[in-house]
């Protein structure tokens, strides 16, 4: 995913930056555990001359209860297939990028999509059990 920063632009000078990022999902017992990390990329345009600089992003986890989780679905774009995850609580996806408000889209390579289709099935099934045991109330 990239993610660019607004270009900053004064007295003949452009400044500009964009993020990358790449990472795993994975299902736990308790729902979906997001790792993520990228890079950094600054570029500076002033009187003709162009310099730039990269810094790492460091590695990132989230996870995602899978009682918070209202919809998962897989959105088939032939070029860029993502995973499209509604929750209830806008807070367990502060700072996942892709997200916005509460909406969280994870690419998946092209050749993963049959992987994404199983990985779907069994978070649904993950967060219909979730929603069972909720509705049963606290063991006794």
């Amino acid at each position: 995913m990239q993610v660019s920063g607004p270009d900053q632009i004064s007295r003949g000078r452009v400044q500009s930056m964009v993020e990358r990022y790449s990472g795993v999902a994975q299902l736990t017992g308790a729902g979906i555990l997001l790792e993520w990390n990228g890079q950094r990329e600054h570029s500076d345009v002033a009187g003709g001359s162009v310099t730039s600089r990269s810094e790492v992003l460091p590695l990132v986890r989230r996870e995602i209860p899978a009682r918070l989780i209202v919809e998962a679905t897989l959105r088939r774009r032939w070029w860029k297939p993502y995973i499209r995850i509604r929750v209830s609580d806008l807070g367990c996806l502060d700072g996942v990028p892709g997200a916005a408000g509460a909406e969280c889209r994870l690419r998946v390579a092209r050749e993963d999509r049959h992987a994404a289709t199983e990985f779907l099935i069994d978070l649904r099934l993950l967060a219909a059990d979730a929603e069972l045991r909720a509705l049963e109330g606290p063991a006794e």
